[in-house]
């Protein structure tokens, strides 16, 4: 299987979710990696199903993908419970990193000039520290993944993975992640690089 993969890296200034009513939440950075089989025709595939695999927080999960549901048939596929073309599963993730940052020490220098009765004019330098405290700091993570498989060929054990579009994106922010809060504007990222047209 041949693929192409697109990676996009991007500090966030633009695209971000917001919540009903709230606050816009920003990740500070993210990275979105976007792999699809070239000898594939996406758009031979007109149907769709999940596989609900997530035993950790089934409840997020079906959230999630009652959102990416939305998003895909805006796309024009359809969602066929019995007989899918493509097979759609989804990962998640949110967690958080905890570091120390150390005191650091800032130094200042000022220049002057002083006058002096005996010895007149004369140029001097003054040298102050600062120590500024310590503090704990999180980074806080998240990432989203989306696979679509062949369903037939998923259904008859392929040695291969059938793969036909996977996107994950990940990134890291300096507040809590609310993964459903942010996930219509991800999902809407992810999926934009999905080359489907319902019509061909």
């Amino acid at each position: 299987m041949r693929n192409v993969i697109l990676t996009v890296s991007l500090l966030l200034g633009g695209i971000f979710a917001f919540a009903q009513g709230g606050e816009p939440q920003r990740p500070d950075r993210m990275a979105n990696h976007t792999t699809h089989n070239s000898r594939t025709n996406i758009a031979s595939y007109k149907t769709f199903d999940f596989e609900l695999i997530n035993t950790d927080n089934p409840a997020m999960e079906k959230q999630l993908t009652d959102i990416l549901q939305n998003k895909l048939e805006q796309k024009g596929l359809k969602r066929d419970r019995k007989n899918p073309g493509l097979l759609v599963f989804i990962s998640f993730y949110s967690g958080d990193d905890k570091q120390y940052v150390p005191p650091t020490s800032k130094v200042k220098t000022r220049y002057g000039n002083e006058y002096n009765i005996w010895t007149g004019g004369n140029n001097r330098s003054q040298i102050s520290s600062k120590l500024s405290d310590g503090y704990p700091k999180t980074t806080y993570r998240y990432s989203y993944k989306v696979r679509m498989l062949d369903a037939q060929k998923t259904k008859a054990n392929s040695p291969a993975p059938p793969i036909v579009w996977q996107s994950e994106q990940e990134g890291t922010s300096g507040k809590k992640i609310d993964l459903l809060q942010m996930a219509p504007s991800i999902y809407d990222q992810m999926i934009r690089g999905l080359r489907y047209n319902a019509n061909e």
